[in-house]
């Protein structure tokens, strides 16, 4: 009788052990998750804060422009007068110091026709293509516009645009004389991109 005693209290020993450390097990694991998923939260909300910064920073470099009205002028007179060098360089040194001072991908001049005028990269043998529906929509809505990511066969690399319709230095006129075109390299942000080409994304955001 003591022996089947002393046999039924080691089991019961070691049931409770087996129960405690399975509910043990199953909290530690909850809890493991808990703290997995409040670190990706961190992260999404770090990233996400870097991003809005980073989109609020190319945004006052837009707006910095769209409200330079000595540079402007200058773009006005050049398109008048393209054979004066000395305003051509002015703009060009703008253009130049705009890219580099920035980290834009390459900086484009262009007419309220499209054509590119004017232009500096971090590439000396860069070859651009912009999209011409957002470039419409610029000189319709005479807004900022932030493209979404872009790529085309002319222009297999993935970029975002960014462009700032220039306003006639008569505002009064509201007329546009041209559009500068910023482009920027995703990889800044980090941002996952495939190698796949494909079409264009005619999507965008315009601002105020």
């Amino acid at each position: 009788t003591t022996s089947w005693f002393l046999i039924i209290v080691f089991l019961l020993f070691v049931i409770g052990i087996l129960v405690t450390g399975f509910f043990f097990y199953q909290s530690q694991q909850q809890h493991i998750k808990i703290d997995a998923q409040n670190n990706l939260t961190a992260i999404a909300d770090l990233k996400v804060g870097q991003i809005i910064h980073w989109r609020q920073e190319r945004m006052s470099d837009a707006r910095f422009t769209f409200h330079n009205v000595s540079f402007i002028r200058q773009v006005s007179e050049y398109f008048k007068t393209p054979e004066k060098s000395n305003i051509k360089q002015d703009i060009l040194r703008s253009i130049k110091s705009f890219q580099e001072d920035a980290g834009y991908q390459a900086v484009l001049l262009l007419d309220k026709n499209g054509k590119i005028r004017l232009s500096n990269s971090r590439d000396g043998n860069f070859k651009y293509s912009y999209e011409q529906g957002i470039f419409q929509d610029v000189l319709i809505h005479k807004q900022i516009i932030l493209s979404d990511l872009q790529q085309s066969e002319d222009a297999p690399f993935v970029h975002i645009d960014l462009m700032i319709p220039l306003l006639s230095p008569d505002r009064r006129e509201s007329t546009i004389i041209g559009v500068l075109l910023l482009s920027i390299d995703p990889n800044q942000l980090h941002i996952p991109i495939t190698n796949r080409k494909s079409k264009r994304q005619h999507s965008s955001h315009r601002q105020q």
